[in-house]
């Protein structure tokens, strides 16, 4: 399953890479290339916060079936995650 994901993110990855590609080459300012680099970098953090959240909500999961198997009572999972991570 995790290798499915992990193709996924390349098929996306390429197609955003053509896309990026095409418009970079068909920008005709420096204005149009900045605004596609702030594009770019923006989708990029987004995707980072998306996959940190994905792991921090894994730890805690593990964490929770840890503390269960060694208590046996379930720990209560964390209410904040930090995204800064």
């Amino acid at each position: 399953m995790v290798e499915g994901r992990f193709a996924d993110a390349e098929q996306l990855l390429a197609g955003l890479r053509a896309e990026v590609e095409a418009a970079w080459a068909g920008a005709s300012t420096e204005e149009e290339r900045g605004h596609i680099a702030l594009e770019v970098g923006t989708t990029l953090e987004l995707a980072r916060s998306i996959v940190l959240v994905s792991r921090a909500h894994d730890s805690a999961k593990l964490t929770c079936l840890v503390s269960r198997k060694e208590y046996g009572k379930p720990a209560p999972l964390p209410d904040i995650i930090d995204l800064d991570a």
